[in-house]
């Protein structure tokens, strides 16, 4: 559903097939701000935004439509405890989990995202985050954001980690 890694707007619901195995759900206010630090989205632009939030609803519904068919993770277990996660992958694929050295890991990550290829999300992204709540404000989007929460509450029993 994702023809642009990373990219909430690129996202077309599945209609035919649902293929992904695991998944991994974040809070919807914390997803927007992330993408709209990533796509450099004009927080003053009601249409983006909506269409942003849109977009988070559908990945989230297909995943609650799926829900038997995908293990769910949350963001916060993907990137703070990530042996968890390996550990209950393997499980899930019927392989022995490995050891691994994190940092090793995490250097190798850095090393794709300086070549251009990823992009890390700036830590101090707290202007992005009071225009989007600005934004929270209004009808239209509060109604979506709710909409978002209500499907990010629902999908969360069902997280594996």
């Amino acid at each position: 559903g994702y023809p642009i890694p990373h990219s909430l707007l690129s996202f077309t619901p599945v209609t035919h097939k649902f293929d992904a195995i695991v998944t991994t759900i974040r809070n919807p206010i914390d997803s927007l701000a992330s993408q709209i630090v990533m796509l450099n989205l004009d927080t003053t632009n009601n249409r983006e935004l909506n269409n942003l939030i849109q977009k988070h609803i559908d990945m989230l519904q297909v995943t609650l439509d799926n829900k038997n068919n995908v293990t769910i993770f949350s963001f916060e277990t993907a990137t703070q405890d990530p042996e968890l996660m390996i550990s209950i992958l393997s499980n899930l694929v019927k392989l022995d989990p490995q050891p691994f050295d994190r940092d090793s890991i995490f250097d190798e990550l850095n090393q794709v995202a300086h070549a251009g290829e990823s992009y890390n999300i700036p830590i101090d992204n707290k202007d992005d985050l009071d225009a989007a709540k600005l934004i929270h404000q209004q009808e239209r989007f509060a109604d979506l954001l709710a909409k978002a929460n209500d499907l990010y509450s629902k999908l969360s029993i069902y997280k594996e980690a």
